[in-house]
């Protein structure tokens, strides 16, 4: 199943600040500055590139992490 990872961002923030999803308030901060980022981005001269966005989870999703025995387990 492909997941489009911009759209499950946004989801999860939703989650979170409807109360779905119980957070401590520090995620409920970076989620709500998430969303805010997302709006007011260009007033001040950003913008976020979803595709951008997309590759970088795509390339991180075949990362392997290793583990201190050794072993490398692939991230899920």
């Amino acid at each position: 199943m492909i997941i489009n990872p911009t759209k499950a961002a946004l989801t999860y923030c939703d989650d979170v600040l409807s109360g779905r999803v119980i957070a401590c308030d520090y995620v409920k901060k970076a989620c709500q500055r998430h969303l805010n980022d997302l709006k007011y981005a260009g007033d001040r001269g950003f913008y976020f590139d979803k595709e951008a966005a997309c590759k970088v989870v795509r390339f991180l999703a075949t990362a392997n992490t290793a583990k201190a025995n050794g072993t490398v387990k692939k991230l899920p």
